[in-house]
């Protein structure tokens, strides 16, 4: 009679734990299903940074500028490097296919090609016709929010004027986009 009961438990345990099971499906919250739609480009941010921190905060600390000789010396660096005419106007779609198209304001051609997020959702990769295959950091990607690391340039650079690179300096330009 034991015998009976242990077994017709045991049905009745894995018959609930069958019903129970689709229940706990896990939401599809992946990089892709936050990816697909269409996205804004909004700001566009260019992060300098000196020796690991800010590059403000660098030339104060290590020259003596002031807060205002420091933005006015970044300032400079940015218009020598034209850095600051980085803004982006326009929309980029992701489809469930992953293919994608960009329509940038001022451009007469709508760019079209394939898109993969590899590297553990931290890549986003985008495949066109007319260019080469950009790999872009993912920093944030929300269901409304996407700011990509377009480039992160790293350099060495001899501020003292004494023949040693003693400075790293890492500049970093981020596309911020929102549905």
């Amino acid at each position: 009679m034991k015998n009976i009961l242990s077994k017709f438990a045991l049905i009745l345990i894995l018959g609930f734990l069958v019903v129970l099971m689709p229940s706990c499906k896990k939401d599809d919250n992946t990089p892709k299903s936050e990816i697909i739609g269409t996205w804004t480009f909004g700001e566009t941010e260019v992060i300098i940074t000196a020796g690991g921190i800010d590059m403000v905060q660098y030339l104060m600390s290590n020259f003596g500028l002031s807060t205002e000789e420091a933005q006015a010396v970044i300032e400079l660096f940015m218009a020598e490097n034209d850095l600051e005419e980085l803004d982006f106007a326009g929309t980029i779609a992701f489809n469930e296919d992953n293919t994608y198209r960009e329509s940038l304001t001022g451009s007469n051609e709508d760019s079209d090609g394939t898109w993969e997020i590899t590297n553990n959702g931290k890549t986003l990769n985008l495949d066109s016709q007319a260019s080469d295959e950009d790999k872009l950091s993912i920093i944030t990607l929300t269901s409304n929010s996407l700011i990509l690391g377009l480039v992160s340039i790293t350099e060495q650079v001899d501020f003292n004027d004494d023949g040693v690179d003693e400075t790293t300096i890492n500049i970093e330009i981020q596309l911020n986009l929102s549905k």
